[in-house]
């Protein structure tokens, strides 16, 4: 699977002082299962 983002972000959960985990934060330009349109938000 590819996926191509835009303006992309690495986002910590942190919880106190215990970090919990990352996501990416993005935008899509393509994705090529189709589950999100251009310009769509997803993380």
């Amino acid at each position: 699977m590819n996926t191509i983002v835009k303006d992309w972000h690495i986002v910590s959960i942190i919880d106190g002082e215990e970090m919990i985990g990352k996501i990416l934060w993005s935008i899509c330009v393509d994705e090529m299962t189709y589950r999100f349109a251009p310009n769509d938000y997803f993380h």
